[in-house]
């Protein structure tokens, strides 16, 4: 778990705007292939959550992790 998804699992939304100023990768999965956005929505973040979406355009952005690479994988998908 990277430290900007602990930010958004804990609602820190400060940290992870200055994270994601100083290059954290919101696309990132952690081992359990959850994003930022995934930690913000479990928990109820809505203040971060608004942030991630604003910070960057969710909706066109895809990731690939390992098990994915063959496939684009929307990050909202999970």
């Amino acid at each position: 778990m990277s430290a900007l998804h602990c930010a958004c699992w804990k609602g820190q939304t400060e940290a992870a705007e200055f994270l994601l100023s100083n290059g954290a990768q919101i696309a990132d999965a952690d081992t359990s292939l959850k994003t930022a956005l995934h930690w913000a929505v479990q928990f109820g973040h809505f203040e971060t959550l608004l942030t991630l979406l604003k910070v960057s355009q969710l909706l066109s952005m895809t990731f690939a992790t390992p098990s994915h690479r063959s496939r684009r994988t929307f990050l909202l998908h999970h």
